[in-house]
């Protein structure tokens, strides 16, 4: 296999640098996106925060390609709130690494959603032996699970509060207690949290939808509409917004 990346002046149109990976076999690809990275990082003198390292991709996915394509297809389904169709392919996912820490988080989330919390339960106590494996948000993510299970809530919420000081830009973190504040009916402070997260990330299409029914629910009509018209521009052709 052969990797060929160009960097170009985008005003001129003129290429400033090409770089070139070769591997043997498509198991080797997650390392030629490895190097790559590096090679890129260098060209384009883009340098690490001290004592930084520059993670790995299979250190924080998955080593095999073919559950990579099923997690991608799976989070796809669960973006579009397709959470039946989503769940064979997060299965696909594990069947194919049984240590894939992010398709078990998703999956966990998705059988919540569809009622199979036995599935769940089992889901997340496999989990709990799998945090040396996990990447330090996603283990957030596994205590989160832990507490809720346990009926814990003063580890639910101490754990968000740690995952958004040790990563404060985490849309995922700000999503995750906007809708704790949510579900306590702290309209204000919900709303904060959304508007952060998407603030984060303009793309985010969950935090549009949950923002749109705070306010929804809130009697603000008109902002819920406006959100959810950002959320349709985001997403024209799924089912969600409309």
């Amino acid at each position: 296999l052969r990797i060929i990346v160009k960097i170009l002046d985008p005003i001129q149109g003129i290429v400033l640098k090409e770089e070139v990976v070769e591997g043997q076999g498509i198991e080797s690809i997650f390392n030629m996106v490895d190097e790559l990275t590096r090679q890129i990082k260098s060209d384009l003198a883009l340098s690490f925060e001290k004592g930084e390292q520059l993670p790995k991709i299979a250190d924080i996915t998955t080593n095999s390609l073919e559950a990579w394509q099923s997690y991608v297809t799976a989070t796809e389904r669960a973006e579009q709130f397709m959470t039946n169709e989503a769940i064979p392919y997060f299965e696909e996912a594990i069947s194919y690494d049984s240590t894939f820490v992010s398709a078990y988080l998703d999956l966990t989330q998705a059988y919540l959603k569809t009622g199979e919390n036995e599935k769940a339960y089992q889901l997340v106590q496999k989990l709990s032996r799998m945090k040396n494996k996990a990447t330090p948000q996603e283990n957030y993510r596994i205590n989160l699970f832990e507490a809720q299970f346990n009926n814990d809530a003063k580890k639910y919420v101490s754990s968000i509060k740690e995952w958004l000081q040790e990563y404060p830009k985490d849309r995922d973190a700000q999503l995750t207690l906007a809708q704790l504040y949510d579900n306590w009916n702290n309209t204000d402070l919900a709303i904060a949290h959304y508007r952060k997260a998407i603030e984060i990330d303009p793309k985010y299409k969950a935090a549009y939808n949950r923002l749109a029914y705070v306010y929804a629910n809130s009697g603000n009509f008109s902002k819920a509409i406006s959100t959810i018209k950002k959320y349709l521009d985001l997403a024209p052709e799924e089912a969600n917004p409309y």
